[in-house]
């Protein structure tokens, strides 16, 4: 049985975002607040493109590469291990960045983007 795909994303261009060709060279701080846990693996675009979906959000984020937050029902959240910190809350939303060869994830109730102008 093939487990179903979370359907509600709500995307992103932030700042530092490889959609946003003048800020590419952007160096700033990049802040989850109230971040109750977060993983780092090695998920990267090729998992992403396969034509089979074996990323677990390929087929339904829009682009690789880009900052997201997943919203609604999700059951494939869970389906791999977390680094936690303490319990989710009920305001913590769930975040995702894949890079090339990477992605990052957070359970955090906010985020922020903080420019560095010294660089």
């Amino acid at each position: 049985m093939q487990e179903k795909k979370p359907s509600n994303i709500l995307g992103w261009r932030p700042p530092f975002s490889k959609a946003a060709p003048k800020l590419e060279e952007t160096w700033g701080t990049l802040s989850f607040v109230g971040c109750s846990r977060w993983r780092w693996d090695g998920t990267n675009d090729h998992e992403w493109y396969k034509a089979d979906g074996h990323g677990r959000y390929s087929g339904i984020a829009p682009d690789w590469g880009k900052f997201y937050e997943l919203t609604g029902p999700d059951p494939i959240r869970d389906a791999v291990p977390w680094e936690t910190i303490r319990a989710d809350t009920a305001n913590s939303r769930h975040f995702l960045y894949y890079f090339r060869d990477e992605t990052l994830e957070f359970m955090a109730e906010r985020w922020s983007f903080s420019l560095n102008l010294t660089l």
